[in-house]
């Protein structure tokens, strides 16, 4: 996570000045069965979503409708009761994520000039829509009413297709969905008598975010 967040400060500075600040909120729901009661054999089902929030940085080509911005994200979510062990453990979740993803306007690749969505010529979809991708990192710790706390790090991919909706001249109102495949580690829960095996894991990840453009 170090070496990625590092990585997108290089290409923060070494960006052009088009530049513009983003605030989001993110919802991501995801459906996991990969956790096995210990001596039964069977996967057990989770299900759950979580609300984020989160701040970035965007810029992008000079010649080309190719967009960057590196994100931070933080989420929090509590469960008084574990329903997937039929416990009663107060759990918090605390997840601070690094998220790096890149905007294709794949109907205006070329543009007609280095400005904001809205000031573009063309259709609202043509200069608006587009598909996005993304490289994630995250962080989460579980904290429980028990002495027990866990951190567990976790990578993956993402994609889906986003619009830009221009406010202003320097607000832009984008919502955004897609797919995240998402790759976590072995977790054993020994007070639950359950564990965690590898495999991947499915989230689908949906939000808006509203960016400020201080450019000319």
């Amino acid at each position: 996570m170090k070496n990625l967040l590092a990585a997108i400060i290089f290409l923060c500075f070494c960006s052009n000045m088009h530049a513009q600040i983003g605030f989001q909120v993110q919802y991501q729901r995801f459906q996991d069965t990969s956790y096995i009661l210990s001596g039964s054999g069977f996967n057990e089902f989770v299900q759950a979503d979580q609300l984020g929030f989160g701040i970035d940085y965007a810029f992008k080509l000079k010649n080309y409708r190719v967009e960057f911005f590196p994100a931070i994200l933080y989420f929090n979510k509590k469960i008084n009761k574990n329903s997937i062990f039929d416990t009663e453990l107060n759990t918090n979740i605390t997840t601070l994520g690094l998220q790096f993803n890149t905007h294709i306007y794949f109907l205006d690749i070329e543009g007609d000039c280095n400005c904001p969505t809205w000031n573009k010529d063309g259709s609202f979809m043509k200069k608006g829509l587009f598909a996005w991708v993304s490289i994630n990192a995250y962080n989460t710790v579980f904290k429980q009413n028990t002495p027990a706390t866990r951190n567990m790090f976790t990578y993956g991919a993402s994609g889906g297709l986003g619009l830009d909706i221009g406010l202003s001249k320097h607000l832009t109102l984008t919502p955004f969905a897609g797919l995240e495949l998402e790759q976590r580690p072995v977790v054993e829960f020994t007070d639950l008598k359950a564990e965690r095996d590898t495999k991947s894991m499915y989230k689908l990840d949906a939000g808006i975010r509203l960016g400020w453009h201080w450019g000319k």
